[in-house]
């Protein structure tokens, strides 16, 4: 096929200044348009980066959905704000052919040598929909460093991020896929059987030409800033949602993925000057300040903890090296320039 695809890509951001940018950066080059960042209970620069890219990116639209959280039950949110997104969507003149949902720390990856998802979806011969096993990285434990290496290690997991056609009558709908009935040739990448809508049976052996990269866990310091967050539909301390820092990998058998130089090389090249040409430079640096920040803060929340709360919140900092995550922080606070400021 011969066609050129066209990807709505919406991302929901929250404290994500420190990583927007690699974000809309790796996926304008993929090829997704329009990019629709929807920003809100931020404390750091998250809303001002999203709204300096709108206006200078012609492909990127911001959305404040802060004024939406005082409209909507907060355990809806995210069901309407993926949505409104949808809604914004269909009033497009330009109507995209397929739509994705990603988080901020989720990078869909060909592994075909294809440079975009349009090419990528005409190598499939533009099924209705197609479905990605996420791939967690084993090796990017130093604080935010480069992912886009091309002999890349990962451990495959069974979540899956879905890609679809726009315009079917939609059922269902999550950050990780929807259900509809218009959906009827679809294929998940990996060859394996479905567990439900949003995960394969088993975690794969191999993602198969195509995977979502998800920095689950990235280093301690920013693991600890992640669980700081919590969870606004809880309304936990903590996020609970994780096993402790990187403990599903020790059952998981990592394996080497090759990556295409290609998209590898650009972040050592083209992403700085980016950056620098869009004017995020220094809300990213701040972004990786209020990272420290949180990690700090949230240190000394769980230090204060109570013998009953470690019942809920223990588990998730099983593995967590206090010791080294102090040395860190203070190392950043006394020598930002060297330890947050280098690129990517």
């Amino acid at each position: 096929m011969s066609k050129d695809f066209k990807v709505a890509l919406v991302a929901i951001a929250a404290n994500e200044a420190a990583y927007m940018a690699q974000f809309v950066y790796h996926h304008l080059r993929m090829g997704f348009a329009p990019i629709i960042l929807m920003t809100n209970n931020s404390e750091d620069d998250t809303a001002e980066m999203a709204a300096q890219m709108a206006a200078r990116l012609p492909d990127v639209i911001h959305i404040d959905a802060d004024p939406w959280r005082a409209l909507w039950p907060i355990n809806e949110f995210q069901k309407r704000a993926y949505q409104l997104a949808l809604y914004m969507i269909d009033g497009m003149q330009a109507k995209p052919d397929y739509v994705m949902f990603l988080d901020v720390d989720e990078f869909w990856v060909p592994l075909t040598g294809d440079t975009s998802v349009s090419a990528y979806i005409a190598r499939h011969d533009a099924p209705d929909s197609l479905m990605f096993n996420c791939v967690v990285p084993n090796e990017d434990d130093a604080p935010f460093c480069q992912v886009f290496v091309s002999d890349f290690v990962g451990s495959p997991h069974n979540h899956l991020k879905t890609l679809w056609r726009y315009g079917v009558s939609i059922t269902h709908i999550n950050p990780h896929d929807i259900a509809s009935s218009d959906l009827q040739r679809e294929i998940v990448v990996s060859g394996l059987p479905l567990a439900g809508r949003h995960a394969t049976n088993r975690h794969p052996d191999h993602p198969g030409d195509a995977m979502i990269l998800h920095q689950m866990f990235r280093s301690m310091s920013e693991y600890v800033a992640a669980l700081e967050r919590g969870n606004p539909i809880d309304n936990l301390l903590f996020k609970t949602n994780r096993w402790g820092f990187r403990r599903f990998q020790t059952e998981l058998k990592p394996i080497q993925i090759s990556i295409d130089p290609y998209l590898c090389g650009h972040w050592e090249t083209v992403f700085p000057e980016w950056l620098e040409k869009t004017g995020l430079v220094d809300m990213l640096m701040t972004g990786r300040e209020s990272v420290i920040s949180r990690c700090e803060r949230g240190m000394k929340s769980f230090m204060l903890l109570f013998e009953e709360d470690l019942e809920i919140y223990g588990k998730v900092f099983n593995n967590v090296d206090f010791d080294a995550i102090r040395e860190f922080v203070s190392q950043a606070q006394s020598d930002p320039v060297r330890h947050l400021h280098r690129i990517p």
